[in-house]
């Protein structure tokens, strides 16, 4: 099966590519590669994303993973995390993601409807301090050789560690969960507030605020946190000076703190 993933150079946030796995060899030789999605789908899937020209609903797709990514934004939660692989006997890789830590954990290739939630269970169930919203099909990560524009730090390999591959149940993901007292008039309000959003640009300074605000709506209505964050993500990119992706990431997290 030829597997793609979304390309999304550093200089052009908004805008990603769809290209096949093995192009990633040259790019990834670039000084500052960019980003590439977490999870891989085949090359029919790849060519009706580049006929609609976007990647919304890509949710519906199956996805290709042969490894569990940890991403870690507290520099002081690794130790815990790697304290609990090394219990289990499980092999890992560690990255310095630039910012935090990044944990590959690999396993047997899966090609699934089922990831990424499966992943996010998987995860859960070690109880580990690491950002959950990464398991979702529009996630992207930083390449290798990436910089952090705010730390300045490039993601580099750190260390390998053998040992077990992860095993990895596959579960069934819940079905979008609107509130039943919302009706319709709630689901259509809060989908006219993100499309008001991706016309009208907030200025710079009112952009967090304006995808929290989206975000509360969405999560008082009963939209799931994955669904929220893909389309605030798409969103994002749409906009002429894009946020970084994790600053949404963590907007949508406030938002949905508590609830």
């Amino acid at each position: 099966m030829e597997l793609y993933r979304e390309w999304v150079p550093s200089n052009l946030f908004r805008t990603g590519n769809v290209v096949p796995v093995a192009a990633f060899e040259q790019i990834l030789a670039r000084r500052d590669p960019g980003y590439w999605s977490v999870y891989a789908i085949n090359a029919t899937d790849a060519q009706l994303i580049r006929a609609a020209g976007s990647s919304a609903g890509l949710s519906r797709f199956p996805v290709w993973a042969d490894r569990v990514t940890l991403d870690i934004d507290n520099p002081d939660d690794i130790n815990q995390c790697l304290e609990k692989l090394d219990q289990l006997g499980l092999a890992y890789e560690v990255w310095d993601s630039g910012r935090g830590y990044h944990i590959e954990i690999p396993h047997d290739p899966i090609y699934d409807n089922r990831l990424p939630y499966s992943h996010k269970v998987w995860v859960e169930a070690l109880g580990l301090p690491v950002d959950y919203s990464l398991y979702q099909h529009g996630r992207i990560i930083r390449c290798p050789g990436t910089v952090n524009t705010k730390t300045g730090r490039r993601k580099q390999f750190l260390e390998k560690v053998d040992g077990m591959k992860a095993e990895i149940e596959l579960r069934t993901p819940p079905a979008f969960d609107f509130k039943p007292d919302g009706g319709l008039k709630t689901i259509s309000t809060v989908l006219n507030h993100f499309q008001r959003l991706a016309i009208a640009e907030p200025l710079p300074g009112n952009r967090h605020t304006q995808i929290w605000s989206a975000a509360r709506s969405a999560c008082d209505a009963g939209l799931s946190f994955s669904a929220t964050e893909e389309i605030l993500q798409e969103v994002n990119r749409s906009w002429q000076s894009p946020k970084e992706p994790e600053e949404v990431t963590r907007a949508i997290q406030q938002a949905y703190s508590g609830k």
